[in-house]
This record gives structure tokens, C-alpha cells and sequence, in this order.
């Protein structure tokens, strides 16, 4: 669950509606602190083969998500990667896309060993 603006939104919903666009392979929704609505949603995707990054996908998305959900869902960012960061069961992890290497979660957490076999391609 993502809070937005007093909203709970869920991140599975908000997948769900990220890969109706045709060129989503794969999606991960994560919170990220917003300084007007408290925390927003940033969207990790990942394209399906033959297909380039470009701003009309990530608008695509943005829409996607607005169209099936709400206004109040639209994301802060959708991120365009090659490959999601995978746990060696092949699930995406989602703790390497909220806090890659070189961002922490706080000056306190001491990040441990990362669980991913590939993928860091994560923006900072």
C-alpha cells in the first residue's frame, strides 16, 4: 500500500494497470516522498523486446494508470530500465529498486549484501 494524499493506493493495482500498455513487460510500483502529498508513486518498467525507451511510453503509462485508477494515482516518475533487479527466485526486488547501492533509506540503515543475480540497472 501507498499512501497518497490521505489515498491507499496498492501497488499491485497500480501494476496491473502499468502493463495494460502494450510495450510493459514487466512493472514495479515503489513510494517515494512527496513534499506536497506526503509520499507519491514512481513506476519501474521494463519493455518487452523490440521495443525503445522513449517519453511517449512513459506517458502511455502515466495515462494507463490515470484512465483505470484515478488522477490522484498518477506518478510522480516512470522509469524506463532494461531489466528489473531479480532475488534469485526470479521475483523483482523491490528493496534494490526503493534503495539501490548508491541511495539509502535513511543515514541509519546499513544496507546488507544485495539478493540480485542481475539487473542493477535501477536510476539513482
Amino acid at each position: 500500500m501507498i499512501k497518497v494524499a490521505g489515498h491507499r493506493l496498492g501497488t499491485k493495482e497500480l501494476e496491473s494497470a502499468t502493463i495494460t500498455v502494450e510495450e510493459i513487460a514487466e512493472a514495479a510500483a515503489v513510494p517515494v516522498i512527496d513534499e506536497l502529498r506526503g509520499r507519491a508513486v514512481e513506476i519501474y518498467v521494463a519493455l518487452k523486446p523490440g521495443y525503445k525507451p522513449s517519453k511517449e511510453i512513459e506517458d502511455k503509462v502515466a495515462a494507463a494508470i490515470e484512465n483505470l485508477i484515478g488522477k490522484i494515482a498518477r506518478p510522480k516518475n516512470v522509469w524506463i530500465v532494461p531489466d528489473m533487479p531479480k532475488t534469485r527466485f526470479s521475483a523483482i526486488s523491490f528493496d534494490v529498486i526503493r534503495f539501490p547501492p548508491t541511495r539509502s533509506a535513511s543515514p541509519h540503515r546499513v544496507r546488507s549484501a544485495t539478493p540480485t543475480l542481475e539487473g542493477l540497472s535501477v536510476p539513482p
